[in-house]
């Protein structure tokens, strides 16, 4: 390594480390609670899927969730959350957001439609045939009419995670906790990204359930200017017994 590219290596460590510095101790996945149409699938094709609402259950379910977050994280904490665009997200946000100002939590919030739901097009209405031909392709790689594949999530979540990072760096906004609320799509995207899982495990991982929790926590004591990996996910992945 010559002077100059020793120069530019440094330099790039001094940058990583500025950052790593200030990532979040904690991001935190929320799904959204039970939808109308976790009840009634075919409700897919009859209401934009940004517009399904949550069911009653669905509501209670993000109060209970609430009261798990101040189980982890407390009230001097601070704290931002980045909700999904689709309906059923802001409401499950907006429950929890009036259980956690019960107990004078502080906090910012931001509406990203990076976190949307994945785009099934005419998934709704497409043949048993076509549906094979997406397990047959793969999840991953299988975009049905007017959709989106797993490939394109991938492509929000990098989207995602360039701008969260930048906000933190130059923005200069340092939150200990990030809560994300989003979809299940998302959180399978999201954990493969930043665990650098490969494509054969995000085929065999389970959908999470309504309201479910996944926690990244940052490894303080361990910089690496890989900034993917400093994180560990906490909970236990569900797969598929295929």
């Amino acid at each position: 390594m010559n002077l100059i590219q020793s120069v530019v290596h440094k330099g790039f460590l001094i940058e990583r480390k500025y950052l790593f510095d200030r990532l979040p101790q904690k991001i935190l996945l929320v799904r959204h609670g039970q939808s109308e149409a976790n009840l009634d699938p075919k409700l897919y094709s009859k209401i934009p899927n940004n517009q399904i609402n949550l069911t009653k259950k669905g509501r209670e379910e993000a109060r209970e969730i609430a009261k798990k977050l101040q189980k982890i994280i407390f009230p001097n904490e601070t704290l931002k959350f980045y909700v999904s665009s689709y309906k059923r997200a802001i409401q499950t946000f907006h429950q929890i957001e009036r259980e956690l100002k019960k107990k004078n939590y502080n906090f910012t919030y931001q509406i990203d439609p990076l976190l949307k739901e994945q785009e099934f097009g005419n998934m709704t209405t497409i043949s048993r045939e076509k549906r094979k031909k997406r397990i047959y392709i793969g999840k991953y790689y299988y975009r049905g009419n007017g959709g989106e594949s797993g490939s394109d999530v991938f492509r929000r979540v990098e989207e995602f995670k360039k701008k969260l990072f930048d906000e933190i760096e130059f923005g200069k906004k340092y939150y200990k906790n990030i809560v994300l609320v989003s979809h299940a799509c998302f959180f399978r995207v999201f954990a493969m990204n930043f665990l650098y899982l490969p494509i054969e495990t995000y085929h065999r991982m389970a959908k999470p359930r309504n309201c479910a929790i996944w926690i990244f926590e940052k490894n303080k004591e361990k910089f690496t200017p890989m900034i993917e990996k400093t994180y560990k996910l906490l909970n236990e992945i569900e797969y598929y017994k295929y």
